[in-house]
């Protein structure tokens, strides 16, 4: 993904979490060679698409790096410091719906 190369990927969780099937990778079903082979083909006669893909990757493997991982904890303690009396005091959806909005939105 830094890289800027063009990924075909299978359909699995972990790379859902990293890639946007249609929007920055090529991905195809596990274990199926024939659609592999596929999406290899048709990923090679889509030049284009491919920049687009690559340049949306390596946007999206910025939010994994270790700077901006470090800094949503760093967000995430100072929150729960910060609210730690509120926290034991009220329901924990509120909270994590503000944590949430915390981390994503930064």
């Amino acid at each position: 993904m830094a890289a800027g190369i063009p990924i075909l990927a299978t359909d699995i969780p972990g790379n859902r979490e990293l890639l946007q099937p249609g929007k920055s990778a090529w991905f195809v079903p596990v274990e199926n060679k024939d659609e592999l082979a596929q999406g290899m083909i048709t990923a090679y006669q889509n030049l284009e698409r491919n920049i687009e893909f690559s340049q949306k990757a390596s946007e999206n493997v910025k939010l994994f790096e270790i700077e901006h991982i470090a800094k949503k904890h760093e967000m995430l303690y100072q929150f729960i410091q910060l609210n730690k009396r509120a926290i034991n005091r009220h329901n924990h959806k509120n909270t994590d719906s503000q944590i949430d909005h915390l981390i994503n939105d930064h």
